[in-house]
Parts: structure tokens; sequence; C-alpha cells
């Protein structure tokens, strides 16, 4: 007769075996310094393991093993881009800063949320966050009691959250190893590759997304530029118009806010 082991106890046991993210922080460390010197340079160094510990305190709960580690070789990206499509990976500080602000927001818990499902609540006291974008986004960790603990999913700062179900996001290490495949590799994550800019830093970008100089010219009528009919047409050229670009579609904001 075969045993049947808690739950928790099969977590402690998953825990044990948990795939280390050194690995792929070597591979993106290498590639960036190869490729984006600017974003190598800019990373910053291990957290010291008290404020990890003093981190953990103030959420309540004890870190993945995988997030420890991460944050013991970088504490954060400070203000680089690394994770498409413009998600820069907090340090400590900002972790603990951010949950916070979120708590302080919407202390409730809200468990009428299934935590199996792929969509959940503005914000839960179990989701640890990991990045940021700049726009009041937060990327996190679920550490919610289910079987799909540790998957990282996307909490919008104006609509409920969002856990994908896609094998990149399916855990910390399962996001860096892929990340550090799509840098080498220059395959496409969630729809986004990398580009180097002229200053050396990484950049993700959407797969048909063009540099203004190298897109192709368009010729309307008369031969002239379709670019500066539309200019004389309302005044604004069209470089200078808003573009709003829609986040929802695969757990990371392309651009703007």
């Amino acid at each position: 007769m075969s045993r049947v082991y808690p739950l928790s106890q099969v977590r402690h046991i998953l825990s044990a075996m948990a795939v280390s993210v050194t690995p792929a922080w070597l591979r993106i460390e290498a590639w960036l310094k190869a490729h984006a010197p600017r974003t190598f340079a800019s990373l910053p160094g291990p957290a010291e393991p008290t404020a990890i510990a003093e981190a953990e305190k103030a959420l309540g709960m004890r870190f993945p093993r995988a997030l420890v580690e991460s944050l013991l070789r970088h504490d954060g990206t400070d203000h680089a881009t690394l994770l498409p499509s413009i998600w820069m990976l907090h340090g400590v500080r900002g972790l603990a800063e951010t949950w916070q602000q979120r708590i302080r927001i919407h202390p409730e818990t809200d468990d009428e949320w299934d935590p199996e499902r792929e969509y959940g609540p503005w914000w839960h006291p179990q989701w640890i966050p990991i990045a940021w974008n700049g726009c009041g986004d937060s990327m996190v960790i679920d550490q919610r009691d289910c079987t799909k603990q540790g998957r990282i999913g996307v909490a919008w700062h104006d609509d409920v959250s969002r856990f994908e179900p896609v094998a990149w996001m399916a855990s910390l290490p399962a996001l860096l190893a892929s990340v550090a495949i799509g840098l080498e590799e220059g395959e496409g994550i969630g729809g986004y590759t990398s580009r180097i800019t002229d200053e050396g830093e990484l950049e993700w970008r959407q797969g048909d997304e063009e540099d203004e100089e190298d897109a192709p010219k368009r010729y309307g009528k008369f031969g002239r530029l379709i670019d500066e009919e539309l200019t004389t047409a309302d005044g604004i050229p069209p470089s200078t118009r808003s573009v709003q670009l829609s986040p929802r579609g695969d757990g990371a904001v392309a651009s703007g806010c």
C-alpha cells in the first residue's frame, strides 16, 4: 500500500530538492558582460543576510530558497531592466517596502479567490514582490498554500492579479533560466526578444517592433512620405503620438504605463 504524505511534508521535500538559480545567474552575467556591459556593470552586489532576515520578519514569512539565493548573488538589479519587458528585480529593501505599501492599501486576505486559478485578488499578504516596472505593478512569487506555490504572477496596480500558466513563469528558477536561454539563443520570451541599446544596456522588444531608424519609409499619394502627410493633416508628428499598449497579454507590460 502506498503511503500518502501531507502536503506540507511534500513541500518540505521539494524545497530541499529546489533547483539552484546560480547557474542561470552565471549565464546571465556572462552574456551581459559580453553584450550589455553597462547593464552588467550596474548589477548590485549581494544582499546582507541580516537584511534578508529582517525582511522575512517584516513580511512574516520565510522566503523561498531560490529567492534567498538570488538576493545573496545580486540585491536586485536597481534600475536596470532584466526581465521582459521592462521589469527590474527588487532588492531586499524595495521588496519589503512594496509589500508593506500594498498591505497598507489592501490589508484584507481575500481568501474567496481560488489560489489554483489564473486570476487572483488585487493583493494577498502571502505574495512576495520580486520585481517592479515603474508603473506601480508588481511581479510576485505566490506563497499561498496550494499546489502551484512558488509560481510567478503579476499584481497590477489597477486590476486583479494574473498568474499566467506558462512554463517560464512557473517559478523563480524557471524565470531566470528562461531569461538566460533567451539571451544566449536569441529566443523570444513571452513575445519579447533582447536588444542592446547604443549605450550597452539590455532592453526587450516585442517580436514585430522595429527601431524607428530601421523601419521602411512609407509613401502615400503624390510620392510624399505618409509620416509627412499625417503631420500636415493634424499638426502632430506620428513619432510624438501617445501609444497605449495593453499590459494584459503576456504577463509583462510592453512599454509605457
